[in-house]
């Protein structure tokens, strides 16, 4: 695996945290699931000790695309789905969540 950060961020009274992975083998498929697994596993501590806190795992594209192809439908996904029916506000506020982890990347 290659870097690795975590960012934080807040409006309001809603918090995130991003974890965002890279990968340097050429088989990053492998290297996925160890982050998924590292990702879980944050996710369990973060509960506990922020419940407030929501943690979302970023994977550059060339890995998103490979883990589709390769794996199927995901069981782990528990993202919400965004559609083109979301409402502006809420698609408005996840431009700023992005557009800020933007800025600090």
């Amino acid at each position: 695996m290659g870097a690795e950060r975590l960012i934080a961020a807040q409006r309001d009274q809603e918090k995130i945290a991003v974890e965002i992975k890279s990968f340097l083998a050429p088989s990053n498929l492998s290297e996925f699931h160890t982050a998924l697994g590292q990702f879980l596993n944050y996710r369990i501590v973060l509960r506990e000790k922020q419940p407030e806190r929501e943690l979302y795992l970023a994977v550059n594209l060339e890995t998103y695309i490979k883990v589709k192809r390769e794996a199927g439908t995901p069981k782990y996904d528990l993202s919400r789905v965004f559609a083109l029916l979301t409402s502006a506000r809420e698609l408005y506020n996840i431009w700023q969540i992005l557009k800020g982890i933007g800025q600090v990347i």
